[in-house]
């Protein structure tokens, strides 16, 4: 009787005239995309962020004594 009534799911047609023009891959050699438009390479070059002077990985115990 005061049953909830269900959404209707609304209709969604297929693509039309789709056209598929970005072809992109990644070179691991030069650790960069391949293919991408100005536009998004742009982007990209910006995020990227820059190396650490030091290596994090490279920090030992004594070298953190003075810093706590």
């Amino acid at each position: 009787m005061f049953r909830k009534k269900k959404k209707k799911r609304p209709e969604i047609s297929a693509p039309q005239n789709f056209q598929h023009r970005v072809h992109t891959s990644f070179d691991p050699k030069e650790g960069k995309f391949v293919g991408l438009p100005p536009q998004w390479q742009n982007i990209l070059d910006t995020l990227r962020r820059p190396k650490p002077v030091v290596d994090p990985s490279r920090i030992t115990r004594v070298q953190l004594q003075p810093m706590k």
